[in-house]
C-alpha cells in the first residue's frame, strides 16, 4: 500500500513539474522572464555539485542564462540558474519546505541562482514571510502571472 501510495505521490508531482516546464517555456517566449532567450537553455532537470554533500542536487526545471552571446556550449559556466521547485500539495506549503529549498540554493557556488517555489494551493504565512526574507519568488498557479518574474541585476 505504501508502494502504490509513493507511486501517485510522484506522479501528482511531475504531473505539476511537466505543466510548470511548458510554462516556463512560454513566460521566456512572452518575456515575463526578462531574460533573452538565445543566451538560455531551459532543463526539465540539472544536477549541480553540493561541496557540503560532496555530491550533486538534482532540480527539477531549471534556465541557465549565459553572458554570453550567440549558441550555448554546455562547457561554459553560467552567470545565473533560475530553479522552479514544484509541491503538488493539497495544501498550502508549510514554511519548512522553503527552509530546505534554501538550504539547497545556499550549497550552489560558481554562479547566482535564484529560486521560485510553484504551488497550485499556495503558501503558509511563515513560507511566505521565510521565503521574502531569503529572496525565494513565489508562484500560485491558480493566479495568473502578473507583469515580470523578478531575476537579480
Amino acid at each position: 500500500m505504501a508502494g502504490a501510495k509513493k507511486k501517485n505521490t510522484t506522479a501528482k508531482g511531475a504531473t505539476l513539474e511537466d505543466d510548470v516546464y511548458k510554462r516556463i517555456k512560454s513566460w521566456i517566449r512572452a518575456g515575463k522572464i526578462p531574460i533573452a532567450p538565445r543566451n538560455s537553455t531551459l532543463h526539465r532537470w540539472r544536477d549541480y555539485h553540493s561541496n557540503a554533500r560532496n555530491s550533486k542536487i538534482r532540480f527539477e526545471n531549471v534556465v541557465e542564462v549565459y553572458s554570453t552571446q550567440g549558441r550555448v556550449d554546455d562547457k561554459l559556466q553560467p552567470s545565473l540558474v533560475i530553479i522552479f521547485e514544484c509541491k503538488n500539495y493539497n495544501s498550502m506549503v508549510p514554511v519548512d519546505d522553503l527552509e530546505e529549498f534554501a538550504s539547497k540554493l545556499s550549497q550552489l557556488s560558481g554562479f547566482r541562482p535564484k529560486g521560485y517555489v510553484v504551488s497550485r494551493m499556495g503558501f503558509q504565512e511563515g513560507a511566505k514571510n521565510f521565503a521574502e526574507s531569503q529572496g525565494i519568488g513565489l508562484i500560485k498557479l491558480s493566479q495568473p502571472v502578473k507583469g515580470r518574474l523578478l531575476v537579480p541585476p
